[in-house]
């Protein structure tokens, strides 16, 4: 049995934690947006700082899921 690179069966594990990765981006990608929005409307010092932190957290959590997206797709790595 031969087995050519349009074979689609090959590529459905692929595809299925390429779809799974992307959902986790969009959601990583969305808390980012929600806590920097967050941040530029503090009303003091002290929320501010909070908002900052959940802003870098959220940041830096978007980073990771998108660098793990990225080895997957472009890499074909799987992440540990």
């Amino acid at each position: 049995m031969s087995v050519t690179l349009e074979d689609p069966s090959l590529f459905a594990g692929q595809r299925a934690v390429e779809e799974q990765w992307r959902a986790r981006v969009r959601a990583a990608k969305f808390r980012f947006d929600l806590a920097a929005a967050q941040a530029s409307h503090g009303a003091d010092c002290a929320a501010v700082e909070m908002s900052r932190a959940m802003e870098r957290d959220a940041r830096e959590q978007y980073l990771r899921e998108l660098q793990a997206f990225t080895d997957i797709v472009v890499h074909g790595k799987t992440p540990e």
